[in-house]
């Protein structure tokens, strides 16, 4: 048996969606972090609410049916305008607009119809209305759109089919109010799909949330808190465990930094620390993977490099950490690098243990240098790459 709804049940299902939809993103505002905007797009729902029982008291109220009428749809487009400014919140988007833009809208609907009594006119009223749904749902479209350069979060793209999908039916809907037709789709079933798109917003502004706070904690199980670098755990799960031919590791060991910490204070030393990895990082290649290795010391993964060039990146990364000049500290910063060159493939950990014999030596034979390993044994980085 199929069950046909019609327009009044619709209407009244309608407002409940809307109370229903602002209960659970007042809900989600207050619980759930990385929501901002939620608020104001639940805000925007009870005013929509109320714009929706207006619409439903005018039909039936004739003594007070252009008051109702216009109330309606200005309290429709301020309710879209909410939600158009929640929504670029809930994105992301940082740039402050005042709350007050969102009444300009409405303002100048109030002003029209007090000059025009357009709002008497049902079909005239619809196609406005839903025209500005229709251009409202699109900047929100655009907005969780563009913002997943920044943030590229799986549900933006449903976010944003969502949007535009519901921006194409009230366009829709709104030339077909203007012609006084309705070939593509009935008001009653375009209302109902309405309906399931406000249970959709609250949903997926749930999943919005879930995979940030995901995100966030996935950074602060990846990163070194101090310094924003990969921690080691990142590294060794980034960084496959067979060793391929071409490849090399370079550890890095910032000279006497324990007696640094000691005279100048640990302040300092974070100082140190975070200048030291941000000169590294600027140094490195696109491909390379850099992490913090524990205390003063760093990994470096070198892909697809000849053992010249393995030589040269880790004398370019000493040079510009010795370079570097930090107002806190009289002397400079220096730092020790050992290479080690895969030339076959073998295991990460064997490269590894490779590269630290370079570092022991590097620091052994007077420190502020770079070796490779084996030449290291015999002799320092300026004549390897004389060879």
């Amino acid at each position: 048996m199929v069950v046909r709804l019609d327009l009044p049940t619709v209407l009244f299902l309608q407002q409940c969606s809307y109370l229903a939809a602002a209960t659970t993103l007042v809900y989600i505002d207050r619980f759930l972090p990385k929501t901002r905007g939620s608020l104001q797009i639940a805000f925007s729902f009870v005013i929509m609410m109320f714009a929706a029982t207006a619409a439903s008291v005018a039909e039936t109220s004739g003594q007070y049916y252009s008051f109702l009428a216009l109330s309606s749809i200005v309290l429709g487009l301020l309710g879209y305008a909410f939600l158009t400014l929640g929504c670029f919140r809930l994105s992301g988007h940082e740039t402050f607009v005042p709350w007050w833009t969102a009444t300009v809208p409405a303002a100048i609907v109030l002003g029209a119809g007090y000059l025009t009594d357009f709002h008497l006119e049902n079909d005239i009223r619809a196609s406005t209305f839903n025209a500005f749904a229709a251009l409202s749902l699109a900047l929100c479209a655009w907005r969780f759109h563009t913002d997943g350069k920044a943030e590229p979060l799986p549900v933006r793209a449903v976010l944003t089919v969502l949007f535009l999908g519901s921006a194409l039916l009230c366009l829709v809907v709104s030339i077909e109010f203007y012609i006084g037709s309705f070939p593509v789709i009935e008001p009653t079933p375009a209302f109902f799909c309405m309906i399931i798109f406000k249970y959709l917003l609250s949903l997926f502004t749930v999943v919005l949330a879930t995979e940030r706070v995901k995100n966030k904690l996935d950074d602060l199980a990846n990163t070194d808190a101090l310094t924003g670098a990969r921690n080691r755990r990142s590294f060794f799960d980034t960084v496959q465990p067979v060793f391929r031919a071409g490849d090399a590791i370079a550890l890095i060991d910032i000279d006497h930094f324990k007696r640094l910490n000691d005279a100048w204070g640990h302040s300092v030393g974070d100082d140190v620390l975070k200048s030291v990895v941000l000169r590294i990082q600027e140094t490195l290649r696109a491909g390379d993977i850099f992490a913090r290795y524990g205390g003063e010391e760093f990994i470096v993964f070198l892909r697809a490099v000849s053992q010249r060039q393995a030589i040269e990146i880790a004398e370019c990364i000493r040079k510009a950490v010795e370079s570097m000049r930090l107002e806190a500290l009289a002397s400079k910063v220096t730092i020790s690098v050992g290479v080690a060159h895969a030339d076959e493939t073998t295991e990460l950990k064997q490269v590894i243990n490779l590269a630290d014999k370079a570092l022991y030596l590097a620091k052994e034979s007077g420190r502020n240098q770079a070796l490779i390993y084996p030449y290291a044994q015999t002799r320092p980085l300026s004549e390897a790459l004389s060879a």
